[in-house]
């Protein structure tokens, strides 16, 4: 039981955060699963664009502290080198 106002203030902002961060991380998540998709269909210039989408998204999880700047990385050097290997 949490007893002090401070604690219960901050199990609330918990709560409210956690919802915020899923909510991101599922978008994301989602974002790479498209780009995966065409990328297997052999669709460039679209995987090109969903790409770029994928990239500002998860660019904007690192500026809010959601993902971590080299995991980040890694998810985005990881699709970069699969739609540069389709041509």
């Amino acid at each position: 039981m949490i007893v002090h106002k401070s604690a219960v203030k901050r199990a609330r902002q918990n709560i409210k955060l956690h919802e915020k961060n899923k909510s991101f991380r599922t978008r994301t998540k989602h974002l790479y699963k498209d780009v995966n998709d065409l990328i297997d269909k052999k669709d460039k210039t679209s995987a090109e664009a969903k790409y770029k989408e994928f990239c500002s998204v998860i660019d904007k999880g690192v500026n809010k502290k959601i993902y971590h700047r080299n995991s980040a990385a890694r998810r985005k050097s990881i699709l970069s080198k699969k739609i540069l290997a389709l041509q």
